[in-house]
């Protein structure tokens, strides 16, 4: 399903969309009352874009007045990082298949999902036929992300499934694939947990010490990437606090990795006006063809908004995605799935989608749903069809804004608030009304 977003100025400001069937390369989610950005690149080859790099799906952020996780740009074209770094996945804040690098020119790439009103945003976005030259060794994949933004920090959430219009036609079970989700961070970082030097180097020696030609790259960037450590693995999310160049801070929470999965803090190439000033990057490796990477990031300039972070559920096959943000005005809770279903967790249920409420100050909540219902045992929304919506309520009433193409009509519950109202909105509408207490 895909929710136009055009109608929302807080995710796409100053991105030209084009024609309502021109494809959507660029969501943009910004803070309501603070400085961050979010940027979550999608670009396909014939939307004539520049900047054709094998990124799909990268995220960067912006907040306190810096980059976080910076875009690799270009350098000057003759400088050996414009090849070797610039133009490979590895250097981007998104997913590698296999250590090599995506495919540029595949058209494969849906802007799903795209909502924002009253200070909840979320995209959800997929790209699939990445991997050109694929062996058999290697199943088709679909890359899918997940981003959510509230008043108090940021839930990514980064699928990899099997392309099933792509199916590998074997006998027995499909070939596993080798995910590397890769995090570049600007500042000075640091995790609360045991690392060790680690020899390995992602990728064979031979691969590492051929000689680049022309486009021909056998290394894919993986030989600038130096100085890694292992993160030695425990129950509890891996928690980490960037420090930025200007005195803001990030906190960090890593979902834990299952198996025998892998998580590396390293370093890579630096940003093109400074190559050889190496920055931070984090590395999770896992040999898997269905599964989900979570994780939330937190800026902040004085003291922490998020005091801790629950992954209350997050399915082996990457379906379910359940997170927690513990602040000091409550909880904010994402469920979410990579399609429509229903998903209980955390006290909650969502059949749909993708549902965020977000609790704050003065007992005002937010409600943003992507589905049919939402019921956490004070909040029931029930809408007559799959919607897009967003609900501010607090003591004043409730306000309702359809985010969808199409109209919607519904119900709200709040029984903390002793609200109850019914809505019918055009696409696009916004309304506050004075709602009715129960009877």
């Amino acid at each position: 399903m895909l929710w136009l977003c055009v109608l929302c100025p807080l995710l796409f400001g100053p991105v030209d969309v084009g024609a309502a069937d021109a494809p959507v390369s660029l969501a943009v989610l910004r803070g309501i009352d603070n400085d961050w950005t979010c940027l979550l690149k999608n670009d396909r080859a014939e939307s004539g874009a520049g900047h054709h790099h094998p990124d799909a799906l990268n995220l960067i952020l912006f907040a306190n007045g810096e980059d976080v996780f910076p875009g690799t740009g270009t350098t000057g074209y003759s400088h050996y990082s414009y090849r070797q770094w610039c133009s490979q996945t590895v250097s981007h804040n998104t997913v590698t298949l296999n250590t090599r690098s995506q495919r540029i020119d595949s058209t494969d790439k849906i802007m799903e999902i795209g909502l924002s009103a009253f200070g909840i945003s979320m995209v959800q976005s997929s790209a699939a036929d990445l991997q050109g030259g694929r062996k058999q060794t290697e199943s088709p994949a679909r890359l899918r992300r997940t981003v959510v933004m509230t008043t108090h920090g940021i839930v990514d959430i980064f699928r990899a499934e099997i392309d099933s219009s792509r199916a590998v036609r074997v006998a027995g079970q499909a070939p596993t694939n080798l995910l590397d989700w890769a995090l570049h961070l600007r500042g000075d970082l640091t995790l609360d947990c045991i690392l060790k030097p680690s020899s390995n180097t992602l990728i064979s020696k031979d691969r590492l010490e051929a000689i680049p030609k022309g486009t021909n790259v056998p290394h894919q960037g993986y030989k600038y990437i130096t100085e890694l450590q292992q993160v030695i693995p425990g129950s509890a999310p891996i928690h980490g606090r960037l420090i930025q160049p200007a005195g803001g801070k990030v906190d960090l929470w890593l979902s834990p990795s299952p198996g025998s999965s892998k998580v590396y803090q390293a370093l890579g190439l630096g940003l093109e006006t400074d190559v050889d000033k190496n920055l931070p990057m984090l590395i999770q490796r896992r040999d898997a063809n269905d599964t989900v990477f979570a994780a939330v990031y937190a800026p902040f300039r004085d003291q922490p908004v998020v005091q801790s972070v629950v992954f209350s559920k997050l399915s082996k096959e990457g379906e379910d995605a359940a997170v927690e943000l513990i602040h000091v005005n409550g909880k904010d809770l994402v469920l979410s799935m990579p399609r429509t279903g229903k998903l209980s967790a955390s006290g909650a249920t969502l059949e749909g989608t993708l549902g965020c409420r977000s609790a704050l100050g003065g007992g005002s909540t937010l409600l943003a749903l992507v589905g049919k219902t939402w019921d956490d045992g004070d909040i029931l929304v029930s809408l007559s069809e799959d919607g897009a919506i967003v609900i501010t309520a607090g003591l004043s009433g409730i306000s309702v804004h359809n985010g969808a193409d199409h109209p919607v009509a519904g119900t709200i519950e709040i029984k903390s608030l002793k609200l109850k109202e019914s809505f019918a909105l055009d696409a696009g509408e916004t309304q506050p009304r004075t709602s009715t207490p129960f009877p």
